[in-house]
């Protein structure tokens, strides 16, 4: 998963372990784990249309 990208936290393992939040990340099937170290609150900005396609390799073609 990308820095600055967003998901939903869909369990909750044992503390003990180093990586015990588990996230699903937006647009995904995947369950990735995570330490609470590595997750913010904070909610990532919106990426317009645009900068989507340009960062997905589809540039605009004019």
């Amino acid at each position: 998963m990308r820095e600055g990208r967003s998901g939903r936290v869909v369990a909750v393992g044992n503390p003990g372990e180093a990586d015990f939040l588990r996230v699903q990340p937006t647009g995904s099937k995947d369950t990735l784990a995570f330490s609470p170290a590595e997750l913010t609150l904070a909610k990532p900005a919106r990426r317009s249309a645009r900068n989507s396609a340009a960062s997905r390799g589809q540039g605009t073609l004019w």
